[in-house]
């Protein structure tokens, strides 16, 4: 999550937590040894430093509300935490912390924001990361991560990786939308030819709206998951971000050797909402997404989705329609406040789809194209991701080029912080199962 330094009332953080997990497969949690909090622009507002130290032997600027919902869910364990406050932060929370032993970490704000752990479980070492890209340079932005990634692999060697965090990339010209065709090849040309015309603008910093049209087709797509299906082709995430050439350590005794090479982005959920750039001015987000959802159900084909809801119904609603309606509506009763889930099967109107992404607080940064250095971008896309790393050696077999870890996304989680104030990035959960050398199941989180 990347918070934004904004501050939550208490519970919400916890409220959050409870929401995304329900998306999760049936009892992941409960088969999870631990939890991966990756926190960018970490808030200040609930971390002090306390005397205590982690099993890592440092002291420990603890985030409380992040204890408090890491306990909530059964993992009360705080192996090891890293990062500054009001940064970039990693941490690890597990069941039973004397099942893992932190051997390594790193931290810095140089260029990116970055913080690493790397912890031994079950003779296996695993990287676990947080990372803030920046979003002022177009390429190798991810250079100092990967060069800190590398570092680790010399140290101590990783037979397996788990990097998660705010990668800056947001929708972009590929040509992935040029050969999916219809809207999505359309939006792929006009999004290029409007991103030319702003970086070549003098300015170093420089905002602009979409034209009229360009928004339009972007209100009509992201309003269905059939739409959001063909819009997430233009994912600008690079697919695999390969480590630099170099020595690794030996395996000391455990793993496979720690000849991690690459890491692999997890996919995206089918239907998912964009985790950034939120917006809720006036609570018109919030509201209208709630209300076209129960409105329009889960069914695109039997409404225009983007029309807005029916005043009224034509005809007398079947049992199966008014159960749904009536499970909505108990659902927006016990929706917890400030949380609101923006699920991948949901339809809504175009209205509030542009309440959720271009109407902020007269910034004029949301749903914009946006000039920083030599970098140029649009205000909307999956920015908030998880790399998978695997060594040769896994449970799968020996061969280094298959990808065998299993990563399964939970919808978005739209959080308001106080005075309703929106956090813009959503909260993003992952099941992960990643094999490890030498163990007869693989590591769960």
């Amino acid at each position: 999550l990347n918070e934004g330094k904004l501050r939550l009332p208490p519970g919400r953080l916890s409220a959050a937590v409870a929401e995304a997990v329900r998306g999760l497969p049936e009892g992941a949690v409960r088969e999870a040894a631990a939890v991966l909090v990756a926190r960018q622009e970490a808030s200040r507002w609930d971390m002090v430093t306390v005397p205590v130290p982690c099993s890592c032997g440092s002291p420990s600027a603890v985030g409380e509300q992040w204890d408090a919902a890491m306990t909530g869910l059964g993992f009360a364990s705080k192996v090891i935490e890293v990062g500054g406050f009001g940064q970039t932060r990693v941490a690890l929370y597990a069941k039973d912390g004397s099942e893992f032993e932190p051997c390594w970490q790193y931290s810095t704000t140089f260029n990116c924001s970055v913080a690493l752990a790397v912890v031994r479980h079950r003779g296996s070492r695993l990287l676990l990361g947080s990372v803030h890209l920046d979003s002022h340079t177009k390429d190798l932005r991810e250079d100092p991560v990967l060069a800190a990634i590398a570092e680790a692999r010399a140290a101590v060697g990783l037979d397996a990786a788990l990097v998660a965090g705010d990668f800056n990339y947001t929708m972009e010209p590929t040509a992935r939308a040029m050969a999916f065709g219809g809207k999505a090849a359309l939006v792929s040309e006009r999004l290029q030819s409007e991103l030319t015309k702003a970086l070549a603008q003098q300015a170093s910093k420089f905002v602009t709206a979409l034209p009229e049209d360009l928004q339009g087709f972007l209100l009509e797509n992201l309003a269905t998951p059939a739409g959001r299906v063909a819009l997430a082709t233009l994912d600008g995430m690079p697919e695999v971000l390969a480590l630099p050439f170099g020595p690794a350590a030996s395996s000391g005794g455990g793993g496979c050797g720690g000849e991690l090479g690459a890491l692999r982005l997890t996919g995206l959920g089918v239907g998912t909402f964009p985790t950034y750039r939120l917006c809720n001015k006036d609570n018109l987000a919030f509201t209208r997404f709630a209300a076209d959802e129960a409105a329009f159900g889960r069914d695109e084909k039997e409404f225009n989705c983007c029309e807005g809801p029916p005043e009224t119904a034509e005809e007398p609603l079947d049992s199966s329609e008014e159960r749904l309606l009536a499970q909505d509506k108990e659902a927006k009763a016990t929706r917890p406040k400030g949380v609101l889930t923006l699920r991948s099967t949901a339809c809504i109107s175009a209205d509030a789809v542009k309440a959720c992404y271009f109407v902020d607080n007269n910034k004029g940064h949301s749903g914009a194209i946006k000039k920083r250095g030599s970098c140029c971008r649009l205000g909307i896309g999956w920015m908030d991701r998880l790399y998978v790393g695997d060594g040769p050696g896994s449970l799968a077999g020996n061969d280094s080029t298959e990808r065998h870890s299993q990563a399964v996304q939970s919808d978005p989680i739209f959080i308001l912080g106080e005075n309703d104030e929106p956090l813009d990035h959503a909260l993003m959960t992952w099941c992960v199962d990643v094999p490890l050398a030498g163990a007869s199941s693989p590591f769960k989180g």
